[in-house]
């Protein structure tokens, strides 16, 4: 990967436009990550400050340890709750595609980040 930077948990990479903290991401056809779409598989979730297009982001891989800090598209209010990926990066309890996570606290509504764990 050219221009990456990588660790056991983390990698950067550069994003393909504008990209916020606690966003599900892809990679796109030019190595750069992109917000996953409801159903889409992803590599992980962003980290760090907003980033702007070309600007190098850190991704916290779904292969990492721990817990991850989500963006929800609405209220949740039940943890241990599967989460899906939904539109613009952001998770949702309504099923698309394979859930990945499960909610650890609860949604107050539409941006609100949560913490969540692999499942």
């Amino acid at each position: 990967m050219s221009g990456c930077y990588s660790d056991a948990d983390t990698v950067s990479f550069p994003a393909s436009g504008a990209l916020v903290y606690g966003r599900h991401v892809k990679i796109n056809s030019s190595g750069q990550v992109t917000y996953a779409g409801a159903g889409e598989d992803g590599v992980g979730i962003t980290m760090g400050a907003a980033a702007a297009a070309g600007d190098m982001v850190p991704v916290k891989l779904w292969t990492a340890s721990g817990t991850f800090q989500v963006t929800m598209s609405g209220a949740a209010a039940t943890p241990g709750t599967a989460i899906y990926s939904a539109s613009s990066g952001k998770f949702s309890t309504s099923s698309s595609g394979t859930s990945r996570l499960v909610q650890l606290e609860a949604a107050s509504g539409d941006g609100s980040i949560i913490a969540a764990a692999r499942v």
